[in-house]
C-alpha cells in the first residue's frame, strides 16, 4: 500500500523510516462495528483527492460494488498511468471514537519475530 511504503522507507511527512516487524495491521469485523452500532463513514480512494466519494453506513451492504478491489490488489501503483489505481487502493473506513477490541479479528504482521513480540504482549497465536 502506498502509505506504507513511505512509513517503511520515509519521505513526504514521514521523517524517518520504520523497521516492518515494527509494523502492525489490526483487521476488524466491519459486520461488529455495524452491528455495535458505530457512526463510520468509508471512501472509495484516497480521502484528499477530489475524484473520492464518501460513503456513510447507510451504503455499507453496497461496499463491495464501491470498493475497487482490484486496484487495492495490484502490486503496483507507481507512474503517471496508474494514479487512480494509487487513489483506490487508499480507500479508507473511518470510525468516530474508539473500536472495542471485540471488532478485532486478527492482526497481520511481517515475521516470525514480529508475531513473537504480538504474542508477548498477550495475544493469541490464534488471532
Amino acid at each position: 500500500m502506498p502509505m506504507l511504503y513511505v512509513i517503511q522507507h520515509g519521505g513526504n511527512f514521514v521523517p524517518q523510516a520504520t523497521s516492518p516487524e515494527d509494523i502492525v495491521y489490526i483487521a476488524c469485523s466491519i459486520k461488529k462495528i455495524y452491528d455495535l452500532g458505530y457512526e463510520f463513514y468509508f471512501s472509495d480512494g484516497h480521502a484528499t483527492d477530489f475524484l473520492t466519494i464518501f460513503y456513510d453506513k447507510s451504503e455499507i451492504n453496497n461496499i463491495n460494488s464501491i470498493i475497487d478491489w482490484d486496484a487495492i490488489k495490484k502490486p503496483y501503483w507507481s507512474g503517471e498511468e496508474n494514479l487512480d489505481i494509487k487513489r483506490k487502493k487508499q480507500a479508507e473506513l473511518l470510525i468516530k471514537g474508539d473500536v472495542s477490541t471485540d471488532c478485532i479479528i486478527g492482526f497481520g504482521c511481517y515475521n516470525e519475530n514480529a508475531k513473537i513480540k504480538l504474542q508477548n504482549f498477550g495475544i493469541s497465536e490464534k488471532k
